[in-house]
């Protein structure tokens, strides 16, 4: 049981190399073609590379996982698949009482039993009875959360029938739910808990391996077999050679470090060079103490596995299962599973019941937003009173206490391409916006929005704005970890160019997988090559450098420290002595806007201008990105407009300068005294925050003909062009049309800034405003369409302006509810009525009702 002659399946060979990349590469099948496997001719290590070009945004690759289990801590509050690890159950009353703390896993596993016994639901005390806000395929039935069949408190659930059936073979070689103290798998399951989480994800993939190979006849231990069982288990036995091979073959191609498990924790509990000689040996003491006592765990591990399994089971002896029941290949995948799984996350059940409220009726909607809110707050309150949040110590017979052996071995905005999608800003008022902005410095920027359309039937509780982000905030992720050959394959780079997400697969390609409908996708955050290496993030980039080469060494065993792009920018101390190239500089000039970093994304276009005078790689357009984020206006439009005279073929650059010449305002246009006869001055303060309005009792800016109008050419340009536009605003996209497309619409625009909007904002905003908006620059300007079947509300966010402001081109009676809602603190909704706006900060939080 003890094996551990690492020699004997040693995949050393040419031949062995050569299948296990034909392997990796026919189970990546049609969703792996961006991307090969390239070994090294020296040390034989292997690095994923992209096959062809993949574009920011891209799905590079979207893998079914060798294995996939939930974090024990996060099992007590999300209510997963332990098959394909999606929600378990689509009753979102459930997952949301038990993220509030209101019911147990236990309570819900046992109720869930019973409810199959009798074929009727089965209501629980503190689960809610929530409206239905989406309509279900009349083809299919509901599903609640499907027990086991030895259903106990610790017990894993699925998504359904179908997964339970799909899981039978290698679920009934780890259940517990029909065995007790004493038994292996149960002692197994135990020991894991104390000491390494890792274990468990290792002995997932071995099970769903064997069971893949023909070795599980799928009756759980302590459960007897049934005659139709027994059918169905002949059958998996049969023509089973080629999957097991594969497992196979993949396991021998996950990256493992070069020492033995046990010996390869980092830099934890290691002697350095600089210690005095007795320190040097205390610690080498300690290091080899910890050393034996891994190495005893994950022995004790493996024998109980081989007890469960070789000998209970009767799998020892069976040619077939010989190297997937060694001691080394154990080892090998605990190594993977501490060194390459990936972490994996998803959004809650309650967040996806939010996103559905916009959707529902009024009534509806007000009961919804009711009960999120108040399982928000529980879920808070639950999560800062958290214990054990395994969701195991309910079912007395696996009650585990922690051990003292326990360690942590085991392992967890602007787009650069245009200053469109660069910037949150999207119009948001009943059916008409206008944002506007001031700067500071030289020049007010203004962002505009006139929509249009009726708006029909929608509620107007603002509860319904940030139900989303309440959700979001307060009920937990999935959280768990999977091994995926190809993401595991991902080297590690703190500027990386892609990320690991969750994904589904479509049913056709569930067959085979051993994780059901589960991904694993590598997606592009940048532009990639054909050729360039694909690299993740490991740890969090936000943190110090010292701190991620210090977690890179003692968790990922990093021989040393990191030598990525960035890693090299923030260790430099003369940058210009350094081999960064200008594509280098640009990278990294992303990376920090994106995580509003401005001032060292500025300095980082600053370097790569230098290096690329001729703007071959956008880094002046980066820097005038750097720059909008910073505030500067003036500043960033100047550096547009000298990288689109650099570069004019250049389609981002052009239509930027298209945008600035349209609208160009003459500054001799603005005078002392102004032009103030049709001018509101007498903006009605909504909130001391910075949020006004138009004065009820004055005049509006557009009579309702003139309004008539805009809607009128508005609607025409779409019908010639193609169609309402939904893409030009990454983060918070409208169905809009800019107005400087629009011929009829941009004089009269234009000349409103000049002669009435510039006069208002000075009056609300003197502190940024010069004197009849002098300084008011148009930084962007839409017709915005709201419609109650399609868009109907904007979620909640910044706008990248100094001012914005929203005009409605629409009339109060002619929709439901709409409106620019401020969240809390401001808690404030603007509805102004036909002609007239509100004007508001640009960093105001604000969303579309």
């Amino acid at each position: 049981a003890r094996h551990d002659d690492a020699t004997a399946s040693d995949a050393t060979t040419a031949a062995a190399a050569l299948n296990n990349d034909k392997s990796f590469q026919e189970r990546l099948g049609r969703r792996g073609t961006s991307v090969r496997r390239v070994r090294d001719a020296n040390d034989g290590k292997c690095t994923l590379v992209a096959a062809k070009s993949v574009r920011k945004g891209e799905t590079i690759v979207a893998e079914p996982p060798l294995a996939a289990v939930q974090a024990l801590a996060n099992r007590g509050r999300f209510l997963a698949c332990a098959h394909c690890m999606a929600p378990a159950g689509d009753d979102p009353a459930r997952h949301l009482a038990l993220a509030a703390g209101r019911v147990s896993r236990h309570d819900l596993v046992a109720a869930a039993a019973e409810a199959e016994r009798r074929g009727a639901d089965v209501h629980l005390p503190g689960v809610p009875r929530l409206p239905i806000l989406t309509r279900r395929d009349t083809s299919t039935t509901s599903e609640g959360p499907t027990p086991c069949h030895r259903a106990r408190g610790g017990s894993e659930v699925f998504c359904g029938v179908a997964c339970r059936d799909a899981a039978s073979g290698w679920h009934a070689l780890t259940c517990i739910g029909g065995c007790g103290e004493g038994s292996p798998i149960f002692e197994f399951r135990a020991h894991a808990k104390r000491t390494h989480e890792s274990f468990l994800l290792a002995a997932d993939a071995l099970a769903r391996a064997i069971a893949g190979g023909g070795g599980s006849d799928g009756v759980v231990e302590g459960a007897t077999d049934s005659g139709a069982t027994q059918e169905n288990n002949q059958a998996r036995l049969e023509n089973h050679q080629s999957v097991l091979s594969t497992s196979l073959s993949l396991f021998s191609g996950l990256p493992v470090p070069t020492t033995r498990w046990w010996e390869s924790d980092g830099s934890s509990g290691k002697a350095t060079p600089s210690d005095p000689k007795e320190t040097a040996a205390k610690t080498a003491r300690k290091h080899a103490r910890r050393s034996e006592t891994l190495l005893e765990q994950i022995q004790d591990a493996h024998q109980l596995l081989f007890m469960a399994w070789g000998l209970a089971r009767g799998l020892r002896g069976d040619s077939r299962f010989d190297e997937l029941l060694l001691f080394h290949t154990f080892e090998r995948l605990v190594s993977s599973v501490d060194r390459s799984s990936q972490p994996l996350a998803d959004d809650h059940p309650g967040v996806t019941y939010a996103k559905a409220v916009g959707t529902a009726t009024p009534a509806d909607a007000k009961k919804a937003c009711v009960a999120l809110r108040s399982a928000a707050r529980e879920a808070v309150e639950a999560e800062l009173g958290a214990g054990d949040v395994s969701g195991e110590s309910d079912d007395e017979s696996e009650d585990v206490s922690d051990d003292d052996t326990s360690d942590d071995k085991s392992g967890d905005g602007s787009d650069g391409d245009s200053e469109d999608e660069a910037s949150d800003e999207a119009s948001e008022s009943e059916p008409e916006k206008a944002e506007v902005v001031a700067s500071p410095e030289k020049e007010t920027v203004v962002v505009a929005t006139v929509a249009a359309v009726p708006a029909t039937t929608f509620s107007g509780d603002d509860d319904i704005l940030d139900a989303v982000e309440i959700a979001t905030t307060a009920f937990p992720r999935l959280a768990a970890l999977a091994l995926a050959p190809a993401a595991s394959l991902a080297g590690h780079s703190c500027l990386p160019n892609a990320q690991v997400e969750i994904a589904r697969g479509e049913e056709d390609e569930s067959n085979g997988s051993v994780c059901g409908g589960l991904r694993v996708s590598l997606v592009a955050l940048r532009d990639v090559e054909a050729g360039e290496e694909i690299t993740v993030a490991r740890v969090s980039v936000s943190r110090p450098v010292a701190e991620r080469h210090e977690e890179l060494i003692s968790r990922f065993g990093f021989d040393e420290a990191c030598a990525c792009v960035r890693c090299v920018y923030e260790l430099a101390g003369d940058v210009g002595a350094t081999a960064l190239t200008a594509r280098d500089f640009c990278a990294l000039a992303d990376q920090a806007s994106e995580e509003g970093r401005y001032e060292d994304a500025h300095t980082c276009a600053l370097h790569a201008t230098r290096l690329d005078p001729k703007n071959t790689t956008m880094a002046r357009h980066k820097g005038g990105v750097a720059l909008l984020g910073l505030g500067k206006w003036a500043e960033a439009h100047a550096a547009w407009q000298t990288a689109f005279a650099l570069c004019p073929e250049n389609q981002t650059l052009a239509e930027q300068a298209r945008k600035d010449a349209a609208y160009a305002i003459d500054a001799s246009l603005f005078t002392e005294t102004g032009t103030t006869n049709l001018v509101p001055l007498r903006p009605s303060e909504l909130h001391k925050a910075g949020v006004f309005a138009t004065h009820a009792d004055d005049s509006p800016f557009f009579s309702k003909k003139e309004c008539g109008d805009w809607i009128r050419h508005a609607e025409a340009a779409a019908a010639t062009s193609g169609g309402w536009t939904t893409s030009r605003h990454y983060a918070v996209p409208t169905t809009d049309l800019p107005v400087h497309s629009v011929p009829e619409l941009l004089p009269l625009w234009n000349k409103f800034v000049t002669t009435q909007l510039g006069p208002f904002l000075y009056a609300c905003f003197p502190d940024i405003v010069k004197r009849n908006g002098a300084n008011v620059r148009v930084h962007d300007a839409f017709v915005v369409r709201y419609d109650a079947n399609a868009q109907r509300f904007l979620p909640t966010h910044v706008d990248q302006s100094s001012i914005s402001i929203t005009l409605a081109l629409n009339g109060a009676d002619a929709y439901e509810g709409g409106g620019t809602a401020f969240p809390s603190p401001i808690e404030v909704i603007a509805r102004p009525d036909t002609g007239h706006l509100v004007a508001f900060r640009g960093d105001l939080k604000h969303a579309g009702a």
